[in-house]
């Protein structure tokens, strides 16, 4: 072997090192991209399970806002059926059927909660 070849051996070996850093620097390159979008896509899932658990608080509450306001006519209605119960036909149909929204609103509930409310207010 002559001082040429080994010149040539040293380029040769030189330019593979060079190629294997410019791989690795590729593949640690890809590497951290792929954790950037993992973090990216997780950042994503949480937050839209964010922004769906406070709609279903958000609903959840205004549903009960909506029954609190029907509850107090529905239970006045009742309590008035109960007391003296309609004479006709109709006047019992009704008398069921407000009944029927009373229990299915769970306006008992509601009611108890609203009088301890203003009561401790």
């Amino acid at each position: 072997m002559t001082a040429e070849d080994d010149r040539v051996e040293i380029r040769e070996a030189a330019e593979e090192t060079r190629v294997e850093i410019r791989e690795a620097a590729r593949d640690e390159k890809t590497a951290r991209e792929r954790k950037r979008l993992g973090w990216y896509l997780l950042i994503f899932i949480v937050s839209i399970l964010a922004v769906s658990g406070a709609n279903i608080i958000y609903t959840n509450r205004v549903s009960h806002k909506n029954a609190q306001v029907w509850c107090a006519l529905i239970s006045t209605l009742d309590s008035v059926y109960t007391s003296a119960p309609p004479k006709t036909e109709t006047g019992r149909l009704v008398a069921g059927e407000i009944h029927a929204l009373y229990i299915n609103l769970d306006c008992s509930d509601i009611q108890e909660s609203s009088a301890l409310t203003s009561v401790g207010g």
